[in-house]
């Protein structure tokens, strides 16, 4: 730990909501609703094979990501000045279910209403991560017909941004500055001007560094949300693998299941062989780098720097109850003892939900709509 580390005093902490799944999953607000059964009324296998059409890779940063307008036949309606965008967690490639997700994303702000100032759709920007290794997914793409096997195929889209020596090692120390640079320059370069920033697990760690790296790329943030990030104590590689591990590919089935979305159903029986996956891919160049970053407890700087500089007017911070990434009796001193006059911060307590709380979408998009502007 620095010297300048955010070291919090133990106080009694309340958070500003505290979320019952159960209530939030049988009852959805309207927008969330709505863009379930939207979604639900298309066909999952070319829903995904469509949404593959959206992702591209920038030729100078080599980051990768979909932009989302609907069908791509009203681009017109949306806007081309201001975004929202989504930062996704680690090793998560352009594969089916992130697509799916920024997708399920966009019908909810588009339901909601959430426009620019002249009145037009925001577009979703979905940055996806370093990739994870999928021999694992295609041998099982294999053993089907030829489409399924082209669905499986997604993931191998990922960002592989270059960074110098003294960036990577930036990052191993945990301040993630120089990857999420290297996405705000991509989003830039699409002459966005105004975002708002999401993400969670590893994206709300990204997303706590894109805060505070977005004026440097020209950037006015509008809002952010976070997630479930793993900064707010210090780990080892292995410890924190341990932790992640507390979480397994049943929660996530069961949270794919439950969150009512047949796209995301099919979406998650594309990631076989993901935890298997995960270990290997997390000694790739820059996934070791973040690993090791993801480690570091940074959490309380980065919140009372971006409390002080102003630069959003609004940042939403959710854990879940029995997350063994974001623990509670780790994150909620950092949030007890945060100097807030302005009361920027929202913070959210999802009951009960370990760290697969966010595969629920429906919970992850309540999440990204409170923190939008």
């Amino acid at each position: 730990m620095s010297e300048t580390s955010f070291i919090p005093d133990q106080k009694s902490f309340i958070p500003d909501q505290t979320w019952n799944p159960t209530v939030e999953l049988e009852h959805p607000d309207a927008p969330i609703a709505a863009a379930i059964a939207s979604m639900n009324a298309e066909k999952p296998q070319k829903l995904i094979s469509d949404l593959r059409k959206c992702v591209v890779t920038d030729p100078d940063t080599n980051i990768t990501y979909g932009v989302f307008r609907g069908d791509g036949e009203h681009d017109e309606e949306y806007s081309s000045s201001e975004a929202i965008v989504t930062i996704a967690p680690f090793a998560n490639g352009a594969t089916a279910n992130m697509l799916v997700r920024n997708e399920f994303l966009r019908r909810v702000f588009e339901e909601a209403g959430v426009r620019d100032a002249s009145g037009k759709l925001k577009p979703v920007v979905g940055i996806v991560s370093p990739g994870r290794l999928v021999a694992m997914e295609n041998w099982q793409g294999m053993r089907s017909q030829e489409s399924w096997r082209d669905l499986r195929s997604l993931g191998n889209e990922s960002s592989n941004y270059r960074l110098s020596a003294d960036e990577r090692r930036q990052v191993r120390r945990g301040d993630l500055g120089p990857v999420a640079r290297e996405m705000l320059t991509t989003v830039s370069r699409r002459d966005f001007g105004r975002v708002s920033l999401f993400g969670y697990s590893q994206g709300g760690n990204l997303v706590q560094s894109a805060v505070l790296s977005a004026p440097t790329a020209n950037l006015d943030v509008t809002g952010a949300a976070i997630g479930d990030p793993s900064n707010s104590e210090d780990r080892s590689l292995l410890r924190l693998g341990a932790d992640f591990f507390k979480t397994g590919s049943k929660d996530r089935a069961l949270a794919s299941r439950l969150g009512g979305l047949t796209a995301e159903q099919m979406a998650q029986r594309l990631r076989y062989g993901d935890f298997p996956s995960f270990i290997p891919s997390g000694i790739l160049g820059n996934n070791l780098d973040l690993y090791q970053g993801l480690g570091r407890n940074t959490l309380g700087e980065n919140l009372q720097t971006s409390i002080n500089s102003g630069i959003t007017p609004g940042l939403v911070v959710a854990y879940g109850g029995e997350s063994a990434i974001a623990k509670p009796n780790k994150i909620e001193p950092i949030l007890a003892n945060l100097i807030d006059p302005g009361e920027i911060v929202t913070t959210i307590k999802v009951d009960g939900m370990n760290h697969s709380w966010g595969d629920y979408l429906p919970l992850l998009a309540k999440l990204y709509l409170l923190g939008v502007k």
